[in-house]
């Protein structure tokens, strides 16, 4: 009796940990778009910042990223487009312009970040941030897209804004400078003007408590905050 009972418990125990195996959580999903940060302080003495900031987005099936690199000083953040390869697409490339000559980036994005590897092996591990993302780009029944998303960049003081607007397809982002508004030192709103087919289209940002409102012409939309994770 004492053999078969414990034959029993090892039957029962091996199920246990079958059971378990199998119940083990997937992996979660996440978005190649999104904010990532590797900016620091190289040094109290000095007060000099080194890093690239990157904000990863997707508009109609290409990628685009707008990097902000700091080597002592800031640079004025650059709109390039970005190629997507290897596993689940999570290797990506990239461009940037340079008085001598292209710069190639090249990294990996995961989870918690995007580890980039750009000229004479320099390397950028940043961390993924929330950023100051608003949209209110939604699909409808039919799969069109509609809406607006706005991404809010900080560069030594100057303030751009990207800006991507969605009719039917999600159009090619636009990149252009903000006048931001303070006070005490926090983003009260910030004003900004996109090229268009009749001349400037005036916008006004203003904060919420979840998000932002986004004012063209007199006519008010309100867009939630957004994180990519």
């Amino acid at each position: 009796m004492k053999k078969y009972a414990i034959f029993g418990f090892v039957i029962c125990l091996a199920f246990a940990t079958v059971s378990m195996a199998q119940k083990k959580p997937a992996a979660k999903p996440f978005f190649t778009s999104g904010e990532y940060n590797s900016i620091h302080l190289s040094s109290k003495e000095s007060g000099d910042y080194f890093g690239m900031e990157v904000f990863l987005t997707e508009s109609d099936g290409q990628l685009f990223a707008v990097v902000t690199t700091v080597e002592g000083g800031f640079s004025t953040p650059k709109l390039v487009e970005a190629k997507q390869s290897g596993k689940d697409m999570r290797t990506v490339e990239f461009t940037l312009p340079d008085d001598n000559g292209p710069r190639n980036y090249k990294g990996t994005v995961t989870a918690l970040g995007f580890n980039v590897a750009g000229p004479n092996g320099v390397k950028y591990p940043m961390k993924r941030t929330c950023g100051h993302v608003f949209s209110d780009i939604t699909m409808g029944k039919g799969g069109d897209y509609g809406g607006t998303e706005v991404y809010l960049a900080e560069a030594g003081g100057d303030s751009y804004v990207l800006v991507t607007e969605a009719e039917g397809v999600m159009k090619r982002p636009v990149l252009v400078p903000a006048k931001v508004a303070l006070k005490g030192g926090e983003i009260l709103g910030f004003d900004f003007a996109l090229p268009g087919d009749n001349g400037e289209r005036k916008f006004k940002g203003k904060y919420t408590k979840t998000g932002m409102t986004l004012t063209e012409g007199g006519q008010t939309t309100a867009l939630k905050s957004k994180c990519y994770k």
